[in-house]
């Protein structure tokens, strides 16, 4: 009894026409009165074309749920165990969310406190395999990811995805806490564009570079969340893909900017130099082959 829906385009962009008949019923309707979509499907909130036809459609500001750069599980009854985790989330109170969203916002506090509450208590349900709302332009996302063990930086994660494309410009990004996860980094500045500190050194920054390893790198006093996700990123591939070496040796002091040296100079110069470029940051090197990578 499911209905299959394309996501991403409206009934006039669908490639298949012998599908046509079939898809997207919502969107061929010209109005209605939807409140909620569930979109229990590989992916239906990844990509910036679905983004752009849940916006473009869905314009009276319906809660969408689906899942973000993530799978649907595969039996059945995972599948319903990730919808009864959305139907338990919201508070129990009238009106109920899934009745009046909009009033049962104003009745805790507004969009924001609500859906943070739910997508974190949802995470715990669904893991690895994250399923995020989208709400008045804007993605809520669990802060933790389960499936790399790391912790998502509101600042940086935003910042990234809308520099890779992963995200649609006109809709900005919300971290929301999981219940039982306490994030250890401390932020400052404008959106909490800096890290600064760590209840925990050796928590992982990303995936490649615990906090430990940061602090100690000269001058350190704060990073630019984006730039944590950029040096990171070259932390990984070039001690892992690379099998080569990388020394932290700076990072300025309006943390947007590193130093580091590495024996992979030519995969810097020639690879990340240009990754580096397309994302909005500069990779450049000196004489002695000291990098800096900087926003």
């Amino acid at each position: 009894g499911a209905v299959f829906m394309l996501t991403e385009g409206t009934e006039s962009k669908i490639a298949r026409p012998e599908l046509n008949k079939y898809s997207n019923p919502v969107v061929r309707k010209p109005k209605h009165d939807m409140i909620g979509l569930m979109l229990i499907g590989c992916n239906t909130l990844t990509g910036v074309e679905t983004q752009k036809m849940l916006l473009d459609v869905f314009g009276n500001k319906p809660v969408v749920f689906g899942y973000f750069q993530a799978k649907a599980p595969g039996p059945t009854r995972r599948q319903n165990a990730h919808i009864r985790a959305i139907l338990n989330a919201p508070k129990k109170m009238k009106p109920t969310f899934f009745d009046e969203p909009e009033l049962y916002f104003d009745s805790i506090g507004g969009a924001e406190d609500g859906l943070k509450d739910i997508i974190g208590k949802v995470s715990k349900k669904s893991r690895k395999r994250v399923i995020a709302a989208i709400y008045d332009k804007v993605l809520y996302l669990p802060e933790y990811s389960w499936k790399a063990r790391r912790w998502r930086h509101q600042y940086g994660v935003e910042k990234m995805h809308h520099a890779t494309g992963k995200v649609i410009k006109d809709l900005k990004i919300r971290t929301c806490p999981v219940p039982g996860r306490t994030n250890p980094f401390g932020y400052s500045g404008p959106e909490d564009r800096f890290i600064v500190s760590c209840s925990k050194p050796k928590t992982q920054l990303s995936s490649g570079l615990t906090f430990d390893e940061l602090a100690g790198t000269a001058g350190f006093t704060k990073l630019d969340a984006f730039l944590a996700y950029a040096i990171d990123y070259t932390v990984a591939v070039i001690r892992s893909n690379q099998k080569k070496t990388i020394t932290l040796l700076e990072v300025d002091a309006n943390g947007t900017a590193v130093t580091f040296e590495t024996d992979a100079n030519e995969f810097a110069k020639k690879t990340l130099g240009p990754q580096a470029r397309n994302t909005g940051f500069s990779l450049t090197h000196d004489a002695k082959n000291r990098f800096v990578l900087k926003r």
